[in-house]
C-alpha cells in the first residue's frame, strides 16, 4: 500500500469549522477524486473525514475503498461475459451511519448519488465543525439521516455554499446533484468568488464591544441569554408543532385542480378544475370530510374560470373569468351555485398572463361589500398593475396600492383576520416579496407598505394564521415551490414548512377552522426531436430524446449539431445542461442555485454558451464554457436583461432590456464592455442572421413577451421593416439561411403550429402541428435536418389539506 505522510481530515477540522478558503480548496480535490472514481464505475460508499487525508504538500487523498461497489457497465461486442458475486446485497446496510445516504441506510441499491450525499455531510462538517446527522446510537443516527435535516448553518457561511450542501443532502436522490462533476464545477465557482472576495456571507459578524462598556455588555448578555432561552423554547415548541402536521390529499381528480380557497369556517374548499373530461375549466366546491366523491360544479361558462374566493360570511364566491385574450372579468355567484353577476372588467389580466402575475388576483374585503383586485395602473394597459377596491354592488373602483415602477405588479391581496392589515405580493417574476400595510375603516392605506421578506422568486399566494401573527406564503421555482411562514411584524426571517415537500403553493387558510389547503403542481416537460426531409418539411413522427420526471425545456443545437444545450431542474434548480444529440450523457454546466435560468444560445465556434439568469434577483446575461466552468457575467445594470444570442461572428451578444424605459434590443461585447442600444421602437428576442447582414427581433407587445410582429433591420444601420405581421403572434423563432422557423399557439384549442417562412418566395408553410399547451421552445440544426421542441405533456396537480393548523 502507498505510504501517505499527512493527517486525516477529522484531525484537521476545528471545533467551529474550517476557514472557508481552506474548506473549498480541500473539497474541490475530494470532488475531483470522486468524479474520477465514478467515471470508472466505482462508488466509494464510506466517504467520511477519517477516510480523507491531506499529505504534507496539501494534496488530498481519498482512502479506504474497502466498501466500494462496482456499477454495472455495458460490455462491448468482443468482451467476454463474466459472472461475479456481489460483496453486499440489497437489504444489507454498510457504511458509517453519520455519513451514509438515506437509500444506503435503508439497504437499498445505491449509485454515485449516494457518494454525493456523503460528500455533502463531510462538507457540512468541514464548515460548521459538527456532524450533519447525530444520535445517541447507531439506530438514532440512521433515523436522523432518514428523517431530519442538519442544524442551521452559522451566520458567516455564504448562502451559495449552503445551497450546494443542501442540494447534496436531499433525501430523494432525484433531487440531488446527479453527477459529482457538477458538484466540482459549483465548488470551483465558489472558490473563484471566494479568492476574489466576491463571496458574501449571510450576515456579518457582530463587532466586539468596547472594554469601557464591559458591564453594560454583561447586562445585555444576561438579557440576551434570557431572550435566547425563551426563543429556544418557542422554537422548540414551534418545531414540535411543525413536525406534528400532516398533509393529506383533499382532491385526486384527473388533471390539475388549482387555486384552492377555504371558506371562513374551513368546511368548504372552492377550486378551479377542467372536469372529468378535461374540457372546460370551471369553479367547483367540495365539503371537507366527504371522501373522494364528486364536487359541486358552480360555473359552466365555456371560458376559463379561476382564482375563487369566499365572502366573509361564506355565502358568496367571487372569481375571475377570461372574456377575451386581453381581458378578464370579476364575477360573484352563490356558494351553492346559481345566477352569476359580473362585477367589473379587468383589462390585461387573462390567464395567459400567468407567467407574469403568478398567484391569486382577488379577495374579499372584510366588510363583504368590496373586492380587492389586481388592476392596471395606467389606461394604456402597461405592465404595471396595482391593487384596486371594487364595490360589488355598484361596480365602482378606487385605487388601494400602486407599484413603484412600470414593471412591478401588486397581487395576491390578503386581509388580516382583524381586517386592520393588508398583505400582498409586489415585484416582477424574478424578484417578488411579501409586503404589508395597515389600513383604515375604508381599507385605505395608513402609510407606506413595507417589505416582510426579501429576494424571493415566483412568490405567490398568501394566507394568515388564525391569530394574525404570521403569514403563510409559497416561494421558489415554478416547478419547485415550497411553503413558508413568516412573522407579520417582519422581525424574524421566514421558516420553511418542511412537511409540505417540494411542490406546494397557493396556500389558503380558514379564519376559525384551523385548516390549511394548498396546491401541488408537477410540470413534466420533455424534449422531442422531429426529423426534417428538407427545410420546412417534416419527415416521420417525433420522438423523445430528453425524457424525465423533471422540467426540461429550451433546447438549442450546437453549431455542429452533435450536442444540445437545454434548461433543466433535475438538480433542484433551473440550470443549463448539455447532452449529446440523441439525449445521451446529460450533465449540468451551471450551478446558479436560485432564481430562473433560461434561453441558452451557442457561440458560433461551439466553445461557449450564453444565457440569462435571475440568481441574484436581477435578470442578467451570463456565459459559460461549453465544457463546464468559466462562468462570466456579461451585463450589470439595474434593469432586467433577457434572451441573449450571439452575433454570427461571436463578437457580440444581443439581448432584450428595459434599461431605456421600455423593452428594446441591445448588444454587448461578448468578452465584456459597454452595451449599445440597437432598436428604438420596441424590441425583444433578437437574433442576427447567419450572414451577419440583419438583426431580427419581435416588436414588443404589452401582453407578456409575445411579439407584435417580426421585424428586421440592417446590422450596419437603417430603418426596420416588418417581415411578418403582428396577427401571427410569434413567440419563439429561429433564423436560418433558407428562411425563418416560428411557432404560434391558439389558446382556445391548445394547438401549437410550427411554421416556416421561405426567403426565396415569401411563402409560409406548416412544418408540424400538435396539441401542446403554451408556446414551446424549439431549435433547428444548422443543416436543417433536425428540429427539437419542448412538450409539457400532462400537468397533474392536487389539493392538499392540513388539519389543526395554527
Amino acid at each position: 500500500m502507498e505510504y501517505v505522510a499527512g493527517k486525516t481530515l477529522d484531525q484537521l477540522i476545528p471545533r467551529k469549522g474550517m476557514r472557508l478558503n481552506d474548506a473549498l480548496k480541500i473539497t474541490v480535490q475530494i470532488a475531483n477524486a470522486l468524479a474520477r472514481a465514478h467515471t470508472a464505475g466505482i462508488i466509494h460508499r464510506d466517504l467520511k473525514p477519517s477516510n480523507v487525508m491531506l499529505d504534507e504538500h496539501g494534496l488530498v487523498k481519498v482512502l479506504d475503498f474497502g466498501l466500494a461497489k462496482l456499477t454495472e457497465t455495458a460490455l462491448g461486442e468482443d468482451e467476454a461475459t463474466r459472472t461475479a458475486k456481489p460483496h453486499t446485497e440489497e437489504g444489507t446496510v454498510v457504511g458509517t451511519a453519520a455519513y451514509m445516504s438515506p437509500e444506503q441506510a435503508e439497504g437499498k441499491p445505491v449509485d454515485a448519488r449516494s457518494d454525493i450525499f456523503s460528500f455533502g455531510a463531510v462538507l457540512y462538517e468541514m464548515v460548521t465543525g459538527v456532524r450533519a446527522f447525530r444520535g445517541d446510537s447507531r439506530m438514532s443516527t440512521l433515523a436522523a439521516v432518514l428523517h431530519k435535516e442538519p442544524p442551521a448553518f452559522p451566520v458567516d457561511v455564504p448562502r451559495e455554499l449552503q445551497r450546494v450542501v443542501a442540494r447534496c443532502l436531499r433525501k430523494d436522490p432525484e433531487r440531488r446533484f446527479q453527477h459529482m462533476s457538477d458538484v466540482r464545477v459549483a465548488l470551483l465557482e465558489l472558490k473563484e468568488e471566494s479568492d476574489s472576495g466576491m463571496l458574501e456571507a449571510v450576515a456579518g459578524k457582530s463587532p466586539r464591544p468596547r472594554r469601557p462598556l464591559i458591564w453594560v455588555g454583561a447586562a445585555l448578555l444576561l438579557v440576551a441569554l434570557a431572550a435566547a432561552g425563551l426563543a429556544w423554547r418557542s422554537a422548540r415548541l414551534s418545531g414540535e408543532a411543525e413536525t406534528a402536521y400532516s398533509a393529506v390529499p383533499f382532491t385526486s381528480y384527473p388533471g390539475l385542480e388549482s387555486d384552492p380557497a377555504l371558506s371562513p369556517d374551513g368546511n368548504q374548499v372552492a377550486f378551479a378544475w377542467r372536469g372529468e373530461n378535461q374540457d372546460n375549466q370551471d369553479i367547483y366546491v367540495r365539503l371537507v370530510g366527504t371522501g373522494m366523491g364528486r364536487p359541486l360544479r358552480i360555473t359552466t361558462d365555456p371560458e376559463p374560470d379561476y382564482s375563487p374566493a369566499f365572502s366573509p360570511d361564506g355565502r358568496m364566491i367571487a372569481f375571475l373569468r377570461d372574456i377575451s385574450d386581453e381581458t378578464a372579468a370579476a364575477y360573484v355567484v352563490a356558494a351553492l351555485g346559481g345566477a352569476e353577476r359580473r362585477v367589473a372588467e379587468i383589462p390585461g389580466l387573462p390567464r395567459t398572463r400567468a407567467s407574469e402575475i403568478v398567484g391569486r388576483y382577488l379577495t374579499w374585503a372584510p366588510d363583504g361589500k368590496h373586492l380587492a383586485v389586481t388592476y392596471p395602473v395606467a389606461a394604456d394597459r402597461s405592465r404595471a398593475m396595482g391593487l384596486f377596491l371594487v364595490d360589488v354592488e355598484a361596480g365602482t373602483m378606487r385605487a388601494l396600492m400602486q407599484p413603484p415602477d412600470v414593471r412591478s405588479v401588486d397581487s395576491c391581496p390578503a386581509f388580516s383576520p382583524d381586517g386592520k392589515v393588508l398583505a400582498f405580493v409586489r415585484g416582477v417574476v424574478s424578484k417578488r416579496d411579501v409586503y404589508s400595510v395597515p389600513v383604515g375603516k375604508d381599507f385605505g392605506a395608513l402609510g407606506e407598505p413595507r417589505p416582510i421578506t426579501s429576494n424571493n422568486t415566483w412568490l405567490n399566494g398568501l394566507g394568515w394564521t388564525e391569530d394574525g401573527r404570521e403569514i403563510i406564503f409559497s416561494s421558489g421555482h415554478l416547478v419547485g415551490q415550497a411553503l413558508w411562514r413568516v412573522a407579520a411584524s417582519g422581525e424574524a426571517g421566514p421558516r420553511r414548512l418542511q412537511w409540505a415537500g417540494e411542490s406546494g403553493f397557493l396556500p389558503s387558510t380558514s379564519r376559525n377552522g384551523r385548516r390549511l389547503v394548498y396546491q401541488t403542481y408537477n410540470v413534466n416537460k420533455s424534449i422531442w426531436r422531429l426529423e426534417l426531409a428538407k427545410p420546412g418539411m417534416a419527415a416521420g413522427k417525433p420522438h423523445q430524446i430528453i425524457a424525465s420526471s423533471q422540467y426540461d425545456e429550451a433546447p438549442a443545437y450546437a453549431p455542429d449539431g452533435r450536442r444540445i444545450a437545454f434548461v433543466s431542474v433535475a438538480s433542484g434548480a433551473y440550470e443549463i445542461w448539455v447532452a449529446e444529440d440523441g439525449g445521451g450523457n446529460p450533465h449540468a454546466l451551471t450551478a446558479m442555485g436560485r432564481g430562473t435560468t433560461s434561453s441558452p444560445d451557442w457561440s458560433p465556434d461551439g466553445k461557449r454558451i450564453t444565457f440569462w439568469s435571475s440568481m441574484d434577483g436581477q435578470s442578467e446575461i451570463y456565459t459559460v464554457n461549453a465544457e463546464g466552468g468559466g462562468l462570466r457575467r456579461v451585463t450589470n445594470h439595474p434593469a432586467s436583461d433577457y434572451y441573449p444570442s450571439y452575433s454570427h461572428d461571436g463578437r457580440w451578444i444581443y439581448f432584450s432590456s428595459g434599461r431605456s424605459g421600455s423593452s428594446e434590443v441591445w448588444k454587448a461585447p461578448a468578452d465584456g464592455g459597454e452595451a449599445v442600444q440597437v432598436t428604438h421602437g420596441g424590441g425583444i428576442r433578437p437574433h442576427e442572421s447567419p450572414d451577419g447582414k440583419f438583426v431580427y427581433y419581435l416588436r414588443s407587445s404589452p401582453k407578456l413577451d409575445v411579439g407584435d410582429g417580426l421585424m428586421r433591420m440592417p446590422v450596419s444601420g437603417g430603418d426596420p421593416e416588418m417581415l411578418l405581421p403582428g396577427a401571427v403572434r410569434i413567440h419563439i423563432y429561429q433564423v436560418t439561411e433558407e428562411g425563418i422557423y416560428f411557432v404560434t399557439w391558439w389558446e382556445r384549442v391548445n394547438r401549437t403550429r410550427w411554421q416556416f417562412y421561405r426567403f426565396a418566395d415569401g411563402k409560409t408553410q406548416t412544418v408540424a402541428e400538435a396539441t401542446v399547451q403554451n408556446y414551446p421552445y424549439f431549435s433547428v440544426s444548422r443543416d436543417g435536418r433536425k428540429m427539437l421542441y419542448t412538450d409539457p405533456g400532462t400537468v397533474p396537480g392536487d389539493i392538499m389539506l392540513v388539519e389543526n393548523f395554527r
